[in-house]
């Protein structure tokens, strides 16, 4: 099943086009920002994990933060084990990859097999001509 990607021009009153648009170019910085945190944050843990294990250390305090090396447990459930035991009703506590599954079984066959439910999201994309295009996807007007 393909997506619709239609853009429908919104019905609104031409006063609070302007006081969306801005809201839609707020939610784009703030998206754009949270990117560019998790990239910094991926960085900077990997950059001071390397280093306390590289030193033996557990811990390194800044000045406002401390930052400890723990190993934490984390459990896994090998799925054929709990199939065997609990038998078909297993099936009800898991879920499938739908990479590995695609890898597995080739993505025709997964189609065939697979459900797609639709979800609505809010796609939000930065404009690269803001000159070109009003807030509300169409010409814009010059004052």
């Amino acid at each position: 099943m393909k997506t619709n990607t239609e853009v429908r021009k919104p019905r609104l009153a031409a006063r609070t086009i302007p006081t969306m648009g801005q809201k839609v170019d707020d939610l784009a910085e703030l998206r754009s920002l949270v990117r560019r945190a998790q990239v910094a944050e991926r960085q900077l843990t990997a950059e001071i994990s390397s280093y306390l294990e590289m030193t033996g250390l557990v811990a390194l305090h800044g000045a406002r933060a401390a930052a400890r090396l723990e190993t934490w447990k984390v459990m896994t459930v090998d799925a054929a084990r709990l199939f065997d035991l609990v038998g078909v009703s297993a099936l009800k506590a898991m879920s499938v990859s739908i990479g590995a599954a695609r890898r597995l079984v080739g993505g025709a066959t997964l189609d065939a097999i697979g459900e797609r439910k639709s979800q609505r999201v809010l796609r939000v994309e930065e404009l690269l001509r803001r000159d070109v295009e009003g807030s509300d996807g169409g010409p814009r007007e010059e004052a």
